[in-house]
């Protein structure tokens, strides 16, 4: 039994990169009965959300239905960075698929209908804000353009400053003085790395 245990594998997992992604993605809302059965009306249809997803459902529809779709959104964000607690509390009105359906049963046949549909919803909501800050004696945000500008392959930084590749980056960095050459231009530093050497903290602070 304990030559079993020892060769068990058990893989457990936390937060992967792509959940920062899945977490602030603002997941469309439609009316509460594509909510109940988990946004299955590109299947399904015969609900007015699947006028987004699949015009060809609102076929199922013989009558007319008008549809409001009001809701809470409630927004709870907790940092914690480098020992410093952020908290963000807000309350804001949610706007689900809201709109008219006009359906009629076709007059020569019992399996066929045709139904005209309008309708508004919600594409996001920029109510929500995520803020994280705090004293950081251990890096800066400067050190990814030094690294970028040493693997570029470039021996200066006017090569840089012509490749549209590190327009967005490392570019404006050189250009604010960030990051510069030192000893002769053979290393690059940024300029927060001296605060850190001489024992100084960085104020950081982001706010999405």
């Amino acid at each position: 039994m304990a030559m079993l245990l020892s060769t068990a594998a058990i893989a457990s997992f936390a937060q992967a990169p792509e959940d920062v992604l899945r977490y602030s993605y603002f997941q469309q809302q439609g009316s509460a009965r594509s909510i109940a059965i988990g946004g299955a009306m590109g299947s399904l249809g015969g609900d007015i959300s699947a006028l987004y997803v699949n015009p060809a459902g609102m076929g199922m529809y013989k009558t007319k239905e008008i549809v409001l779709t009001p809701g809470v959104v409630l927004n709870n964000n907790k940092a914690d960075y480098r020992g410093t607690n952020s908290q963000n509390n807000r309350t804001a009105f949610g706007f689900g698929t809201t709109g008219a359906v006009f359906g009629n049963s076709s007059p020569y046949s019992r399996n066929k209908s045709e139904a005209f549909s309008i309708a508004v919803s919600q594409t996001a909501n920029f109510n929500n804000t995520i803020t994280y800050k705090g004293l950081n004696d251990f890096s800066s945000y400067s050190e990814q353009f030094t690294e970028e500008a040493a693997r570029s392959g470039y021996s200066n930084f006017d090569a840089i400053l012509n490749d549209p590749a590190y327009a967005f980056g490392t570019s404006l960095a050189i250009d604010t003085y960030l990051i510069d050459t030192f000893n002769n231009g053979s290393a690059i530093k940024g300029y927060p790395e001296f605060v850190l050497q001489n024992g100084g903290a960085l104020n950081q602070e982001k706010n999405n």
